[in-house]
């Protein structure tokens, strides 16, 4: 609703501005209300997917480090690593980097 501006010499009008500046404040609010909640989501989401893809981040770890102690010394060293980094390597547990 529209304020009465009581001095004669302002016109109805001048009130427009408040109003606007209030659907405005309204609009802004509801719009950050929503980003908010959009943000939420999607962090919900992000965090859901981090959980699902870690299993898989560990199986293939453990993959990896299996193999790793199959290979021969002659394939280690082309790949520049000696016997004992990658027994090292292999023996950490796969939930470790």
């Amino acid at each position: 609703m529209q304020e009465q501006i009581s001095q004669p010499f302002l016109s109805p009008t001048f009130a427009l501005p408040a109003m606007f500046t209030a659907r405005t404040a309204m609009f802004t609010a509801r719009t950050a209300i929503v980003a908010a909640a959009e943000s939420r989501k999607r962090s919900l989401r992000d965090v859901l997917s981090a959980l699902t893809a870690l299993p898989l981040v560990w199986q293939q770890r453990a993959f990896e480090r299996f193999h790793l102690r199959c290979i021969d010394d002659r394939l280690l060293r082309d790949m520049g690593m000696t016997r004992q980094h990658a027994e090292r390597e292999a023996s950490k547990p796969f939930w470790r980097k």
